[in-house]
């Protein structure tokens, strides 16, 4: 977005794609409220994802120990991989909370830095992650990596 374009979103001035990320920004969080206020009405995806999509993180590590086929040369690697997922699984906890806390009705610097504090948890998480998902790459055979590619689909390696 560029400068002084943030007030003209509203009144429909902007790029469609600006207008569509704001359109998109606003639906995840009105249904990230819904959640929130109803768990039961997120039904089994609340469930089964969990905050931010960190629920079962230990079923989905064993998921992809298994498929990549890690061995016991490997073992080393992939456990500093496995910890830094669960690291990451920790630090979002309670992430949704904190952004329903981002309401419109709060001060715009009060919004930004709410922001700033969740960009920041999460680029902490990439960083620790791709330190450790380079080191287990390097380590695997092609086969694994082809595996690994197809496996790993964003940047927490379980999106």
């Amino acid at each position: 977005m560029g400068p002084g374009k943030s007030m003209g979103m509203m009144s429909g001035e902007g790029s469609d794609a600006e207008r569509g990320s704001m359109m998109n920004m606003a639906a995840m969080m009105g249904m990230m409220r819904s959640m929130m206020a109803a768990p039961e009405a997120a039904g089994p995806m609340r469930a089964m994802t969990g905050p931010m999509g960190t629920g079962h993180i230990e079923g989905r590590i064993a998921f992809l120990r298994t498929e990549l086929k890690i061995g016991d040369a490997q073992t080393g690697l992939w456990d500093a991989y496995a910890n830094a997922l669960r690291a990451n699984a920790r630090a979002l906890q309670g992430m949704p909370e904190k952004m329903m806390a981002m309401t419109p009705e709060a001060p715009w610097p009060d919004r930004l830095g709410r922001l700033e504090q969740l960009l920041a948890v999460r680029l902490d998480g990439v960083r620790v992650l791709n330190t450790s998902a380079r080191a287990l790459y390097e380590a695997l055979t092609p086969e694994q990596k082809l595996q690994a590619d197809a496996l790993m689909l964003g940047p927490m390696g379980m999106m």
